[in-house]
């Protein structure tokens, strides 16, 4: 295929010149090599950009997507105004040549329905007909229910929106009975009276039956989700082509249940066909993100990370913490660092200092067995914790192991000795 990042050839339009230009003078070119056939106005553009460019057809002429088009070894060419000439867009080449594959390789493992053609027995208006269109206009497929009881039968129906409605014909492309039947009631190209200003771009499927407040019959659902696959695969639309009637215009067809019940389960059932015969089924669920993949294996390396993390600012947070008067008198507060040119604590707090070792704290009456050496008491933490101000991170470091009866010890005790918790050089920080 070409690269043409600057437009160089871009499309051309043809003129008597260009014409007379041609080798022989002809409209019309045969080429051996190919088998294949070249005429205007594509025959004008090869000559101008020549075969080392265009290389030889390897297509005739034939209608794609509504347009005269004709591929050659190395563009892909469509008339898309009469007499205008440019190249096919490069990834809509690739797409329809993967998509031709994809249907030659796995054409036999689509699922085959048995369909019932109908169309020429059908009541039709004497002179009214609906205008036709190309396969490739469809763009939507569009579930109905017929709204009358099961039992009324594909002529009936038909005849109604003749006679009834004044329609050319029945309106559905489809229609599917209770037990399951599939009927072809109209032609795909036909644009019949079904879904208002969709009927040009979409194929009307409708279920027999009254689906208002009921579901449709399983085999109702198996056979249209056949249906579905084949058509989905033929057309070459995606999953999400496949809507319902409500979903197009306002309207309660094919009824209440249709979104919330039935629609997901023949969506499920029609993907898992696509799976199983293309592997071109789509994902029903989201695809988790890059954060989620994996959160199963990476949360407790996560977890310890933050633990970490808020451990260090804990201890950041200890240091910059300023005294707090309600807990600790300012007279007696620690010092904030051990730095050996720093200034000497108060004389009333080395008094004190001296009075707590003199003390014995082995403690007869405290609320729990003594703390392990260089750990912090938890019922001391909890008291001080709640005397100070609510910061977790500093109350951690703040406490220190008190082995004495809080009930005899005196406020001050309290106070002094979370003080020499971080002047003990062996105390830890309190684990969570």
């Amino acid at each position: 295929m070409v690269n043409d990042p600057e437009g160089s050839l871009r499309a051309t339009e043809t003129s008597p010149s260009d014409r007379r230009s041609s080798a022989s003078g002809s409209q019309s070119r045969r080429y051996a090599e190919t088998g294949f056939t070249v005429s205007e106005p594509f025959l004008s553009f090869l000559d101008h950009f020549g075969l080392t460019i265009c290389g030889l057809p390897i297509t005739g002429v034939f209608i794609e997507n509504g347009v005269r088009t004709q591929y050659f070894q190395n563009v892909a060419l469509e008339e898309h105004l009469p007499g205008q000439i440019r190249l096919k867009p490069l990834g809509e080449v690739v797409l329809e040549a993967k998509m031709r594959e994809a249907r030659e390789k796995h054409s036999a493992e689509v699922p085959q329905p048995l369909v019932h053609d109908v169309v020429a027995t059908l009541p039709r208006h004497e002179t009214q007909s609906y205008p036709t269109r190309t396969l490739s206009d469809v763009r939507h497929i569009v579930i109905h229910h017929t709204g009358a009881p099961g039992t009324v039968d594909v002529s009936a129906i038909a005849r109604e929106h003749v006679e009834a409605n004044g329609w050319p014909g029945i309106g559905y492309h489809y229609v599917i009975d209770v037990a399951g039947r599939i009927f072809r009631t109209q032609d795909l190209t036909t644009s019949s009276h079904h879904a208002r200003q969709f009927n040009p771009v979409s194929i009307g499927i409708a279920l027999m039956g009254d689906l208002t407040s009921q579901m449709p019959t399983q085999e109702q659902i198996d056979s249209c989700a056949d249906l579905l696959t084949k058509l989905l695969f033929d057309l070459g639309l995606p999953l999400d082509a496949v809507r319902g009637h409500r979903e197009m215009v306002p309207t309660p067809c094919p009824g209440e249940t249709f979104l919330p019940v039935w629609k997901p389960r023949l969506i499920e059932a029609v993907n898992r066909r696509l799976s199983a015969a293309l592997g071109m089924g789509m994902d029903l669920e989201p695809e988790p993100s890059p954060a989620d993949a994996g959160t199963e294996q990476s949360e407790p390396e996560e977890s310890g990370r933050e633990v970490a993390e808020d451990r260090a600012s804990a201890v950041r947070g200890a240091e910059e913490l300023e005294p707090v008067s309600e807990v600790v008198d300012s007279d007696v507060a620690e010092p904030t660092s051990t730095a050996p040119d720093e200034a000497e604590p108060p004389e009333s707090w080395l008094r004190f200092k001296r009075s707590v070792e003199a003390e014995d704290v082995s403690d007869s009456g405290s609320d729990g067995p003594e703390a392990p050496a260089g750990q912090p008491d938890a019922a001391a933490t909890e008291h001080d914790a709640e005397a100070a101000q609510p910061d977790a991170a500093a109350s951690k470091l703040d406490v220190q192991a008190s082995e004495t009866d809080a009930d005899e010890a005196e406020p001050t005790l309290q106070a002094a000795e979370s003080g020499l918790a971080e002047d003990d050089a062996s105390a830890e920080p309190a684990q969570d």
